[in-house]
């Protein structure tokens, strides 16, 4: 019995424990400036937002805020405005940053504040689509390969056959759409196979971003929307190009002609 005992305390001091650590990360205060993430971890791509309030604010003086990446050279700065005793500044984290522990260090004044978070490993491969990309991001590289983009005008649609390398069920996949590529006044439709795929999606002013859950028995991904970019778009500026050397050719030959 006293055995049990002493399992249930040690259990119930180390989940304590881990819970007093992710809330010290999360948010922390100092005596004059509180302040926190909108999440612990994060992935490449995703935006880290710090929201915070200042208790003596110095009128005309920003908050400063210094980001330090794991080998602690500076990775981001920023200089934020007080509202109402209160600030926020958001980043996106870039695709190529290292993983590990970042530290964000806050300053109004003589008062300063301390956060960090985690970045955990990512990996980003591209979709070519005529001169522009469809970014996919996920946990690890090869899981699914992406093979051309084919645009189709008609259905204002972008289809991609899909080889799946991986018994993971279903796979994770992020999903970086530029706006130039497809875009949809409402909500992209995505199909795998022909049936619809429930995304979550959020819209940046360039892209769409959709976080979905491929299924691993998936051989084709179409993205529908209300406008696309043109199929021919290369040939077309072609087409174009010769068009006017072949005005100005024959311009030059007609007037040499008539003279």
């Amino acid at each position: 019995m006293q055995k049990w005992k002493k399992i249930v305390i040690y259990t119930l001091f180390v989940f304590l424990i881990s819970c007093v650590s992710e809330n010290a990360i999360a948010q922390l205060s100092s005596d004059g400036i509180s302040a926190s993430t909108n999440s612990l971890s994060y992935k490449p791509g995703e935006k880290v937002t710090i929201t915070g309030t200042v208790k003596n604010v110095i009128s005309g003086n920003p908050v400063t805020i210094l980001i330090r990446s794991p080998l602690q050279n500076v990775y981001a700065v920023g200089q934020v405005e007080i509202h109402t005793n209160t600030f926020v500044h958001d980043f996106v984290i870039s695709d190529n940053s290292k993983p590990g522990t970042y530290t964000i260090d806050i300053k109004h004044g003589e008062e300063s504040a301390r956060l960090q978070f985690t970045l955990t490993s990512g990996v980003t491969q591209n979709i070519p689509v005529e001169t522009s990309s469809i970014k996919v991001r996920g946990d690890v590289l090869g899981l699914v390969k992406y093979k051309d983009a084919l645009v189709s005008l008609e259905e204002k649609s972008i289809t991609i056959q899909l080889d799946i390398q991986t018994s993971i069920d279903p796979i994770p996949q992020e999903f970086e759409i530029p706006k130039e590529v497809i875009d949809s006044k409402q909500s992209l439709i995505v199909e795998v196979d022909g049936n619809t795929l429930n995304c979550s999606q959020t819209k940046t002013s360039k892209s769409t971003i959709l976080n979905c859950f491929i299924p691993n028995s998936a051989e084709e991904l179409k993205i529908i929307g209300t406008s696309v970019i043109p199929e021919f778009g290369h040939v077309a500026l072609f087409v174009l190009l010769l068009s006017v050397a072949s005005l100005i050719l024959y311009t030059s030959t007609h007037q040499r002609f008539y003279k």
